[in-house]
């Protein structure tokens, strides 16, 4: 009944440990749920960054190969035309434009206080004025007086430069490239400029645009990816006055990628400012367009911005950063998370059972075990005691058998044969009281039975034992008959197939202050090295070759270890020794520890 209450109440101690890990792990795991969710997000950030810097970079080889052929269809026309511009004909211009391929081809003259295109295939652009064109009008202006321009800006060729795909000022509705030649050989700059066809069909293929477009396509749970420029996001939009109306340049565009559908124009400004300044991501979750959302504004750090810019002062001063904006679904990402969580959860359950059940099956296996292993110890103990006092009788029985033969010695007068026979007499018995004398049961029935058995096998067994009284709770004395057995197991085996002469095995046993200590030596069969010595308590290791488990000495060692004592080999000319020391502390209770 006893032991069924501890099983229970270890059990129930077991259920209680595993369900505060389970709340514990319930924690943790949300936690972990959430930094997982973060760090997607991050990864996906660079993911994203990566195939659209990839993507931007291609943008930009195109844009520069497009700059390229505007230089050398602009040098085509400069041999075409006259030095001249009153003698370019209208006609002239138009033959070029179709055998180039130009979209149209204006040509701009200097006056006074501006650069005004005079001559042009497109009507619209004739007399525009550039001189409120920023950057436009300051690479212009380099290019008139020094044929060349050191703007650290757009692409700069010999005697050319061009700007990035701009909207036209004589249609807003249009989006072209155009290419500015200027060598001094004419009183004029040619400027040759193309459609947006070819750039177009790039970002809807393999650009920025199809890049995010793939990207929300194959994850459910992004709403949005937007490009967004700091230098000019949250500020009011810089307009050009032109002649086909209001022009805001798309390097001054608050975004240059994506979209910007869910609107929140205050908020993000913040947080793109501090997403700028801390080089750190940022997010906030908001209610917006029907959803709840949360939008994160990763700062990218970026050598492909030449041709963004910010609003004066800031005009002519490169970004080296913009800020990525990811909107997601809070409710669709929740969802998979409680997903997730409930199938960890049961997992978790379900191995929580499947642990309680086997620790009460192990538990119920173990204290079968125990009772096997003291009932065992028990019957040995009592056989090998009953064996002690069959012997004693067997002496008493034999009593007056050896007194006769002693009288009969005495009467024929063989003195020497007289004790001879009581020296063999008497050291039976003395071996027998110095058996009887060890105050410990247990350690008296261990050595009597090894005595026997030394016997049988013609060995010369030598036990000591001093100062040992009964000091050794049942459980211990228990254990340490199967340190004295198995240690004396192994020494018998050792010397068994050794010359008579030297087939001996010593054991030594006595208490000193409040500690067991035990001695047994043997010669050695055979030389041992200093490896073997030092694997000689390891697990199945075993010097000997077959019929041996090699687990004799380990779990000698682990008994020992049980009761925090100690165990040494050592080896001293061709004999092998091993001391015991065992503390015998009454209030002292074992360490447990896994044999």
């Amino acid at each position: 009944m006893e032991k069924n209450t501890k099983i229970i109440l270890i059990a129930m101690v077991s259920i209680l440990i595993i369900a505060i890990n389970n709340i514990f792990f319930y924690n943790i795991l949300r936690s972990s749920l959430d930094n997982n969710y973060q760090r997607e997000v991050a990864s996906l950030a660079n993911q994203i960054t990566r195939n659209i810097e990839f993507s931007r970079d291609g943008a930009r080889q195109l844009e520069d190969a497009i700059g390229k052929q505007l230089r050398a269809a602009a040098i085509a026309m400069k041999y075409a035309l006259p030095k001249e511009l009153e003698w370019v004909k209208q006609s002239e211009l138009d033959r070029l434009k179709s055998e180039l391929m130009m979209q149209d081809i204006s040509l701009m003259v200097k006056t006074s206080d501006d650069i005004v295109v005079n001559k042009s295939t497109n009507p619209d652009q004739i007399g525009l004025s550039t001189k409120d064109w920023d950057n436009w009008y300051t690479a212009f202006t380099e290019l008139f007086n020094e044929k060349n321009t050191k703007l650290d800006w757009g692409q700069i060729l010999p005697n050319f430069w061009s700007g990035p795909y701009e909207v036209a000022a004589a249609d807003t509705k249009t989006i072209s490239k155009w290419g500015y030649y200027y060598d001094g050989s004419s009183d004029y700059m040619i400027d040759p400029f193309v459609g947006d066809t070819e750039y177009k069909h790039y970002l809807n293929t393999t650009g920025t645009d199809a890049i995010v477009k793939s990207t929300i396509e194959n994850n459910p749970s992004i709403l949005e990816i937007t490009g967004i420029n700091p230098a000019t996001f949250g500020q009011d939009p810089k307009k050009f006055n032109v002649a086909a109306g209001e022009l805001v340049p798309l390097i001054y565009k608050p975004y240059f990628f994506g979209s910007y559908a869910y609107e929140n124009t205050s908020e993000d400004t913040l947080f793109v400012k501090r997403a700028v300044e801390t080089k750190q991501p940022q997010s906030y979750e908001v209610h917006m367009n029907g959803k709840k959302v949360v939008k994160n504004f990763i700062p990218i750090d970026s050598s492909l911005l030449e041709y963004v810019r910010g609003y004066a002062p800031n005009n002519n001063i490169p970004l080296s950063t913009y800020v990525l904006c990811i909107v997601s679904d809070i409710e669709l990402i929740q969802s998979n998370l409680s997903d997730q969580f409930t199938t960890l959860i049961s997992i978790v359950l379900l191995v929580s059972a499947l642990c309680i059940g086997l620790l009460l099956l192990v538990m119920r296996w173990i204290s079968k075990s125990k009772d096997r292993a003291v009932q065992q110890t028990s019957q040995t103990y009592a056989d090998e005691v009953n064996q002690m006092f069959m012997n004693i009788q067997g002496q008493r029985h034999d009593f007056l058998n050896h007194v006769s033969v002693i009288h009969a010695y005495c009467e024929l007068g063989r003195h020497e044969d007289l004790k001879k026979y009581a020296s063999a007499l008497i050291g039976e018995v003395k071996a027998l009281n110095d058996i009887i004398n060890i105050g410990q049961p247990e350690i008296a029935a261990i050595v009597q039975a090894k005595m026997v058995s030394a016997m049988n096998k013609k060995i010369n067994f030598t036990p000591h034992f001093e100062n040992i009284t009964s000091v050794m709770s049942g459980a211990m004395s228990y254990d340490m008959v199967r340190v004295i057995g198995n240690l004396l197991d192994n020494a018998f085996d050792e010397v068994e197939n050794l010359p008579n002469e030297i087939k001996s095995v010593d054991c030594k046993g006595w208490v000193e202050g409040k500690e067991f200590h035990l001695v047994t030596s043997n010669p050695l069969s055979r030389t041992i090295n200093e490896e073997e010595l030092i694997n000689i308590f390891k697990p199945y290791y075993s010097s000997k070759k077959e019929h041996h488990s090699g687990l004799g000495l380990a779990i000698i060692q682990n008994i020992i270890h049980k009761y925090r004592g100690k165990i040494r080999a050592e080896i001293r000319d061709s004999v092998i020794y091993f001391t015991v020391s065992i503390p015998l502390r009454t209030e002292f209770q074992p360490e447990l520890r896994r044999i």
